[in-house]
């Protein structure tokens, strides 16, 4: 079994001006804060993104972070799905990595995850191999930070051809519907104020998450 922390970074942000990864929190870019619980947790880390371009970009970060750009896979969306969103990102991972992968994904504008609840996922995903694993939060899923095993890429393409709109969250009621979902009720326990669930879309929650929540150390 491969395991691959996926970060999902190809939309196109433009509530937040365009290019999310580089907007700066703490002094780091977004990118910094989103691969940084993956790092900590020694797992290979792969980033989605639109095309060669924005690929180009992240190249670029990373090196300005003196991370070594060669250890992290980059996945462009498949030409064929593009323009989806997370779920662009997400069919494009299962599609190149080996059937037996379990991607844990979250988001690059997610600069708030807990190590400790990226652990119990990963724990529960070892045991639920062929079921994607997500918390519950008031009685409906989170869909990121999650754990979506390569093998339902059977069942995305399914999803695809059956529904008439597209979206992650789409996905996963299909999952659902299928009885390929496990949930996550206790992650309060680990994450009291779901700080792992905070995303950024606009410069004010930019300006939120840099004055409400203590700087993470770097």
């Amino acid at each position: 079994m491969n395991l691959i922390a996926l970060v999902l970074a190809g939309g196109l942000g433009k509530r937040i001006g365009g290019e999310k990864e580089a907007k700066s929190l703490w002094g780091k870019p977004l990118l910094y804060w989103a691969i940084k619980p993956y790092l900590e947790l020694r797992l290979r880390i792969a980033l989605s993104v639109r095309d060669p371009n924005q690929e180009a970009s992240l190249k670029d970060l990373l090196k300005g972070l003196t991370l070594p750009v060669e250890e992290f896979l980059f996945f462009q969306d498949d030409p064929s799905f593009k323009g989806q969103g997370p779920l662009s990102g997400l069919y494009s991972a299962m599609l190149k990595v080996p059937k037996d992968t379990l991607l844990i994904a979250s988001a690059v504008d997610q600069p708030l995850l807990e190590v400790s609840l990226l652990k119990e996922l990963l724990s529960l995903g070892e045991v639920f191999l062929s079921f994607a694993v997500l918390c519950e939060k008031e009685d409906k899923p989170e869909p990121l930070p999650g754990i979506y095993p390569a093998s339902l890429l059977t069942e995305l393409r399914s999803y695809l051809r059956v529904s008439p709109k597209w979206s992650l969250k789409g996905f996963i009621s299909y999952l659902s519907s299928k009885n390929l979902l496990v949930t996550f009720k206790s992650w309060p326990i680990i994450d009291p104020q779901g700080q792992s669930f905070v995303n950024i879309n606009s410069l004010v929650d930019l300006e939120k998450v840099a004055t409400c929540f203590y700087p993470r150390q770097i």
